[in-house]
């Protein structure tokens, strides 16, 4: 018996040893602690072996000690397991300090027992015809065995609670090392408590060193994968099919099972229903994506299909699943962002950057053929906003859109360019003018609540698919479209060789400018202004450009086009600045004069009138008064508030405003209530130009009396006769300017007019 159970404790420490090994070579983290534990039930079985073994009392003895001092080991290797087995997010044990100070007590009073023989003594016994040590407990030993038994049931606890808390599906590997943990804690009680001189009980913390092993690193809930990946599998998105060996189907998921309207249950019919529906399911190469599209009636759909097989570990075929994915709703949402992307949200048709790229791609694919760009825009489209508000704006511009849509040649191209404008491009062969006419023509928006007739106007600029710049196709048109903006008989224009000759020109006047005011190419003219005896008291400064090519050139070639493209701002500055160096250099020979400059509408949108002005005047250290501010009503047109806010600090800063064309406006008695003006200038235009010569001249004259029942100072300009000059005096207007006098003269003219 004792030879076979030698050969037993050999081989348990062998199979402990070889887990401990193994355990190494994981990267579980618990492996550590399992590793620990096998190693630490080879000491107990050791001194069992040698109890076995010995010959004397002195060997059983040590056979005794290193089997308590194991037991000790194992207790504590064996909670140090538990405690990170069985730890989660609510469970963090940790091991009582107690329990090592406990331990340690322990290993000492049994190491002092060789001397003292307080814990444990031998003696010399017979059962049957086998001689062996018996084993004599005392108090020491009862300690021992209170301190491993208290640290065995709080193993037990742990686990327990751990067991509780844990769903059906993870308990398992749990309730097994429970068990094992158990019927060791109970084999080894039998063995102690009956007095037999063999510990069979170490075969039994063995298969627990093999449990822990195999539980902690090796297994697999089967079941919970098995269960999850089902419920995964089931859940998911794509349709997934199995197929055995011969190319039947022996599964498939929900998502499937409604794909093709088969029941779970009867998966032998899916076959069929994919050859249906994919006819070429079977022959997809393995790993590959094959797109398919099926359309119906009333609806496209779009699936990805992907094939593949299942093996075994010796390569053999378990049979084949199939993946059908449906990218509809993808599909159709990339189509709905492209669209969105290149039409315009408000009237559905292109976007300018879209237009502009099929353009170019028509273009690139009709070499040396003709187009018309066409340009359209809505007259006064931000009155229609702002009289029948901007739902009725929308529309207007949506029933615009559907004219276009419903009206164009059939090859155009079309789309929204920005705000009420449209662009259009079609072959020049296609052009019917007249339809285009008629289209435009009398166009009216009627929403139901409100009717408008909209004014549309139409540029055309003919190019070939040779050229490459659409943007200045779309300009020419646009420029076209200028020529006739006002006018509401003629709805199409096409830009012309003149037009292309006056937009070079304007490009070269505006290029030329910077070099003309640095030059003094472009200089103020001064034109005399008398009082009513006829005495030159000023003048009026007013624009004139000598070419250095062209020649002289009248303001109205180049005043208009500055005023157009903001760059009057430049050129009334350079005016500003001359009439106050003139003002400078007349302080000794002409101190009396003063000097009238314009303000263009345009000056308030790109500088701070009145500090650059003042800024000048303060330079060249002139007084206020001497330099007059002259606007003329249209500045007053916009964001009246404002203006009326510069003209208060020039009258507070003690110049004179003069408000130029009065009476040629359609608000001049409702501002001049309110405008600071010092002078009201008349334009004599106003009776030559009217067909009731006594009316126009009784109008004059009570403009002439209501400034000055104001104190307002009255000028009237384009005087050009004495008895012109004779009936304003009659009539009480105070200052004069006109052909009369004077025409406008260079400064040294001006001079010698004095």
């Amino acid at each position: 018996m004792k030879t076979i159970f030698s050969i037993i404790y050999i081989l348990l420490i062998l199979l402990l040893l070889l887990c401990a090994l193994s355990s190494k070579k994981s990267n579980k983290k618990i492996s550590k602690q399992v590793r620990r534990f096998n190693l630490s039930l080879v000491i107990p079985i050791l001194g069992n072996l040698i109890i076995l073994c010995s010959k004397n009392e002195i060997t059983a003895l040590i056979g005794n000690f290193i089997y308590f001092l194991g037991m000790n080991v194992v207790m504590i290797a064996l909670i140090l397991f538990t405690v990170e087995y069985c730890k989660d997010a609510r469970s963090k044990h940790k091991v009582p300090k107690i329990l090592f100070i406990l331990l340690t007590i322990d290993n000492v009073q049994l190491l002092l027992s060789f001397i003292f023989h307080h814990a444990y003594e031998v003696k010399p016994a017979l059962s049957g015809k086998v001689h062996y040590y018996e084993l004599i407990p005392k108090f020491g030993l009862y300690y021992h065995r209170f301190v491993d038994y208290m640290i065995f049931f709080m193993v037990l606890l742990i686990f327990i609670i751990m067991i509780i808390r844990m769903p059906s599906v993870y308990k398992e590997k749990y309730v097994v090392i429970l068990v094992a943990i158990l019927i060791s804690g109970i084999w080894q009680s039998f063995d102690v408590f009956t007095g037999i001189y063999i510990d069979s009980s170490m075969m039994g913390f063995t298969l627990l060193g093999l449990l822990v092993y195999y539980f902690s690193l090796i297994y697999q809930p089967v079941a919970l994968l098995n269960k999850t990946l089902k419920n995964i599998v089931s859940q998911m998105q794509d349709s997934l099919f199995f197929f055995d060996p011969r190319g039947y189907c022996i599964w498939l998921n929900e998502q499937g099972s409604k794909l093709l309207g088969v029941s779970q249950e009867s998966a032998s019919e899916a076959s069929a229903s994919l050859y249906f529906m994919f006819k070429n399911y079977r022959i997809i190469p393995e790993n590959e994506n094959v797109e398919q599209i099926i359309k119906t009636e009333d609806k496209t759909f779009y699936y990805t299909l992907t094939r593949n097989s299942i093996k075994d570990k010796k390569g053999r075929s378990m049979g084949t699943y199939l993946r059908i994915i449906d990218n509809t709703e993808e599909k159709n949402r990339i189509k709905r962002d492209l669209y969105d992307s290149t039409h315009d949200s408000l009237t559905g048709l292109y976007t300018k950057e879209y237009l502009f790229t099929r353009i170019k791609e028509v273009f690139s694919n009709s070499q040396d053929k003709t187009y018309y760009i066409g340009y359209i825009d809505i007259n006064n489209f931000k009155l229609v906003n702002e009289i029948f508000g901007t739902d009725f704006g929308d529309y207007a511009l949506q029933r615009v859109a559907e004219e276009l849509i419903r009206t164009v040649p059939p090859h155009c191209l079309y789309g929204r360019l920005i705000g009420d404008t449209f662009g259009l491009c079609f072959p020049n062969d296609e052009l019917d003018l007249p339809t285009f006419e008629s289209n435009l023509k009398n166009f009216t928006v009627n929403d139901g609540t409100a009717e408008r007739r909209l004014v549309v106007h139409m540029g055309l600029y003919e190019t070939s698919s040779n050229e490459n710049d659409i943007t200045l196709m779309f300009d020419r048109a646009h420029f076209a479209l200028t020529e006739i903006k006002d006018n509401y008989k003629q709805h199409v224009a096409f830009y012309d060789k003149n037009m292309r000759e006056k937009v070079l020109l304007n490009q070269e006047m505006s290029a030329a400018l910077p070099r003309a005011i640095a030059n003094n190419d472009l200089r103020p003219y001064l034109q005399p202004i008398a009082d009513s005896k006829g005495n030159i008291i000023g003048a009026e400064a007013l624009a004139r450009w000598f070419h250095p090519e062209k020649g002289f050139l009248s303001p109205a070639a180049f005043i208009p086009l500055f005023e157009n493209n903001g760059m009057i701002a430049d050129v009334d500055r350079h005016i500003w600045r001359s009439a106050c160096k003139i003002l400078s250099d007349w302080k000794d020979t002409h101190p009396e004069l003063f000097i009238s400059v314009n303000i263009s509408p345009k000056d308030f949108y790109f500088i701070n009138v009145f500090d650059e002005i003042d800024m000048i005047v303060k330079e060249y250290g002139i007084e206020p008064a001497k330099l007059r501010i002259e606007i003329t009503e249209s500045v007053m047109m916009t964001n009246i508030d404002e203006k009326l806010d510069v003209l208060k600090k020039f009258h507070e800063a003690g110049y004179i405003v003069e408000l130029d064309d009065f009476g040629s406006g359609y608000s001049s008695f409702n501002l001049l209530k309110d405008m600071p003006v010092d002078l009201l200038k008349i334009d004599m235009s106003f009776i030559r130009n009217s067909s009731d010569n006594l009316k126009a001249k009784t109008i004059v004259k009570n403009i002439i009396q209501l400034s000055a029942d104001l104190g307002i100072t009255s000028l009237t300009e384009g005087v050009e006769t004495e008895a012109q000059f004779k009936a304003l005096v009659d009539m009480g207007c105070i200052l004069f300017q006109g052909y009369y006098f004077s025409k406008p003269v260079s400064i040294d003219e001006f001079e010698e007019f004095l």
